[in-house]
């Protein structure tokens, strides 16, 4: 069983170029190790006892469990915990402290909202509740906004200045209070308020998360939602959001370093609050936030959970609010530790509320306890045929899980008929009946008459026949297609002509099975070209294509907003000007190809881009070749590019900085475009020539990214590099491949990233022999790094780093040889 990493940006998973989709496929979960259901069943038994479905309902419930609790459960030091004279195990004392701080978080909250003298009659632990720090004035942040003495204006005459300023967003504002220094006080307190309240879009336009959160206290503006993720959070940043949040409806957490106190009062203060998600935290306490949600947040209704610790004990906790409409987990490393008992029991409590289940990288996962959730029926031995039962799923998501058959599609075909999005991605080991799985899939296409979206991955049991059912039953409803890598599944005319026939189709992409490239013929293209007139996205991966065809195909589409072609072979060197004068709606362009010379990747032809899509916010132009085999990029497109002020994601492949005589002409290039785009959140200059001072002023001028791309770039002094990146607090990403970086110095520095998730350090030539990986864990995060330029076998990964069951180490290996076999006698 091999596991390959993919650095692939268009899985609908990450809009980084690093995300990684491990396929992993294990058995069913009934062959999980009996220890692991042994201790969900232990944790749930806990639950039913000291945390039933109605706690907090009564103030008066509380104190009796909490005794009982108290007087069975003893705390000693090191996070030992004593039962009846017997210590637990570190796994059984986890589940007792989870319970503890649920009862924490009730007196924590009695502490705050209570008189003393009643607080003391609850009779509970308390917790010191922290003042909430409101001492900011306005001197201080104009001072650290504008660095100029502050003017104090009348509010009056504040408010008839600024109704003459065409202000559109953040960025805007603060340049006209630069620029117009006696109308800096603009931003005062009392005024922003107001605007905020009148122009709440202007507020989203903040693009630093700090300064949003910092904002909130000191105009006294309670948002609605937090446009970015807040990120490297610590009790202080809850605060802010919380003395805020009293008309918050989402918000988004990722990472960060704070207590289950400071999670408690953030909940408790955002009475609105209907939408959470959770990105890459791995807090011990994690489980801890699902059971305050489960209590204190009882109007959120949809939760989404990317890369945190998360356990079967979060999925009893949450089996207590009973009211979800969305729940989405994603693990991209496909390590989860979630299984089919925790499911159970949480699907069971919202069979008639969930609209929205979206599951990935859960491979000790089956379709098991999905199909009980969609009949409506939760017991294992007595499955009722129920047919009058509907589910109210609309959304489905099952992604590189585990065991499944076509028991899964017949239930959704059977009780989903509102179902609208259906997204699969199956393991590339799966060894099912492809008959019955295919028509399993083609049940789903006739029962499902509202379905807009279809998207299948990595599948080996859908052909062209199936999916022309489902074109063909859906011409008016159809709005997203995708289909990746699916061997049995080829483009033909009588496939493109019924797709034309989807009158509304707004997103299409596709990629053949194999790493070779699959040919799109004139003919077919000509027949997307007279039929497709409301397309919106398009991507095409590992593709071959008349250039000519193609561009008369792309001058047609004047509602494309993004264009993704990957290592697509045609010759189309006017493919930029082009688009520049034909989609004035697009706002992501994406090409990655090893001739770049047949794309026309050139100076001229980037500026005659920008000047039709200035609004652009993705451009990836990315090539492998050397430069031996066409001109490099030059200062020239960076002066063009600052033009796109709305630029978050910028790749350059091959941009020569020092071969220019003109040494001022480049330095001001820079700096134009620098100054300009000042909200990168991902910059890539894979293939560059750069001095050190240029690196080092590219990568210190953009305090908002999260991910960068030096993959074989020359540069010289790698001691200043480093002294740079680690400046980069939220660098979640980094590509140094083939690169003068040494990677045993990079093994050193990736200590001073805290928020690091990938890094991409290998070399084709290294002269020290690496290991293919390594997986780098920590208390409050986990850091891949790949360190050969060979595929990496996962299954290595898994068995050596994370602690799983004897046997089921052991089914990995007989599967790992099974599939090695088969694939040996395949070639």
């Amino acid at each position: 069983m091999n596991f390959s990493y993919r650095p692939l940006s268009l899985e609908g998973f990450s809009h980084s170029p690093y995300q990684m989709i491990n396929n992993v496929a294990l058995p069913p979960s009934e062959e999980l190790d009996n220890a692991v259901i042994d201790m969900s069943a232990y944790a749930k038994e806990l639950f039913d006892e000291f945390v039933p479905v109605d706690i907090g309902s009564k103030a008066e419930d509380i104190p009796p469990l909490h005794k009982k609790f108290s007087e069975r459960f003893h705390f000693g030091n090191k996070g030992k915990v004593i039962e009846n004279g017997v210590k637990l195990s570190f796994k059984q004392a986890q589940i007792i402290y989870a319970i503890r701080k649920i009862y924490e978080s009730f007196s924590y909250q009695a502490n705050a909202n209570m008189k003393p003298s009643e607080s003391v009659e609850i009779g509970l632990p308390l917790i010191k509740a922290t003042l909430i720090n409101n001492q900011t004035t306005p001197t201080q942040i104009t001072a650290a906004l504008l660095k100029v003495p502050t003017i104090f204006l009348s509010e009056a005459l504040l408010n008839n200045i600024f109704s003459y300023l065409p202000v559109k967003n953040w960025r805007y504002l603060i340049t006209v209070a630069k620029i117009f220094s006696p109308l800096h006080n603009l931003l005062n307190p009392i005024l922003l308020k107001k605007l905020f309240k009148s122009n709440p879009q202007l507020f989203q336009t903040i693009q630093n998360p700090t300064l949003a959160r910092t904002l909130i206290p000191y105009s006294g503006y309670r948002p609605q939602k937090l446009n970015q993720p807040q990120e490297r959070l610590a009790d202080k940043d809850l605060r802010h959001i919380a003395q805020g949040g009293e008309n918050l409806v989402e918000l988004k957490l990722q990472g960060g370093n704070y207590t289950l106190e400071g999670f408690s009062e953030l909940i408790t203060c955002c009475p609105n609050l209907r939408s959470i998600e959770f990105n890459n935290c791995n807090s011990t306490e994690f489980d801890s936030y699902m059971a305050i949600i489960a209590i204190h947040g009882k109007v959120i209704r949809n939760i989404k959970v990317i890369d945190c610790a998360m356990t079967d004990v979060s999925l009893f906790a949450l089996s207590r609010h009973g009211k979800l409409e969305s729940f989405e987990y994603r693990n991209n490393f496909c390590d989860s530790t979630l299984t089919d008992y925790g499911f159970l029991t949480f699907l069971k409590s919202v069979s008639t509320t969930l609209h929205t289940l979206k599951i990935s990288g859960c491979p000790h996962v089956s379709h098991t306890p999905i199909n009980l959730f969609l009949m409506g029926d939760n017991d294992l031995e007595q499955v009722v045929d129920n047919d009058n039962f509907k589910s109210p799923l609309v959304e489905f998501s099952f992604s590189y899980c585990g065991y499944f058959n076509a028991e899964l599609f017949n239930t959704i075909a059977r009780f989903c008929p509102s179902l609208k999005k259906l997204e699969l991605s199956f393991n590339k080991t799966d060894e099912n009946d492809s008959v019955e799985n295919r028509q399993g899939l083609i049940n789903i296409f006739l029962q499902c008459p509202e379905l807009d979206t279809f998207a299948v991955r990595d599948c080996s049991f859908i052909d062209t026949s199936a999916l022309n059912v489902l074109l063909e039953g859906h011409p008016e409803t159809l709005l997203n297609l995708e289909v990746s890598r699916c061997v049995n599944f080829f483009f033909t005319s009588t496939c493109m002509r019924k797709i034309t026939a989807c009158q509304h189709l707004r997103s299409l992409k596709y990629q053949p099975a194999t790493n070779s490239v699959e040919e799109i013929h004139d003919r077919q293209l000509q027949i997307l070209r007279k039929g497709l007139t409301q397309l919106e996205s398009l991507c095409l991966i590992n593709c071959q294509l008349n250039g000519e065809f193609f561009m008369k195909f792309i001058v047609t589409q004047r509602l494309l907003k993004s264009l993704q072609l990957i290592n697509c072979r045609m010759s189309a060197k006017d493919l930029l000007p082009k688009i520049g004068r034909s989609c004035i709606s697009l706002n992501s362009l994406e090409i990655e190809t090893i001739e770049p010379i047949l794309f026309g990747f050139n100076d001229e032809n980037i500026s005659k881009f920008v000047k039709g899509c200035v609004r652009v916010k993705t451009l990836v132009l990315k090539s492998t070749c050397s430069t031996d085999n066409f001109t490099p990029l030059t200062s020239s497109s960076l002066k063009a590019l600052a033009h796109c002020l709305n630029l978050t994601h910028l790749t350059l492949s091959h941009l020569d900085l020092t071969s220019s005589k003109d040494k001022l002409t480049v330095i001001r290039d820079i700096r134009t475009f620098i100054n300009l785009a000042k909200y990168l959140i991902h910059l890539g200059l894979p293939g560059s020539v750069l001095t050190q001072d240029q690196a080092r002023v590219l990568i210190r001028s953009f305090p908002l990214t999260s991910s960068l791309d030096f993959a074989n770039t020359s540069y010289t002094n790698s001691t200043s590099f480093f002294g740079e990146l680690v400046r980069k607090e939220r660098l979640e990403y980094l590509s140094l491949n083939d690169s003068s970086i040494p990677a045993d110095e990079f093994l050193k520095v990736q200590k001073l990233l805290p928020a690091l998730r990938f890094a991409d350090i290998s070399q084709k030539h290294s002269p020290v022999k690496l290991k293919d990986f390594a997986l780098i864990q920590s208390k409050d995060r986990k850091v891949f790094v790949q360190m050969a330029s060979k595929p990496v076998n996962f299954p290595e990964i898994m068995q050596e780093k994370i602690e799983q069951p004897q046997e089921l180490k052991r089914s990995y290996s007989v599967k790992s040889k099974k599939t090695s076999v088969k694939s040996e006698s395949k070639r």
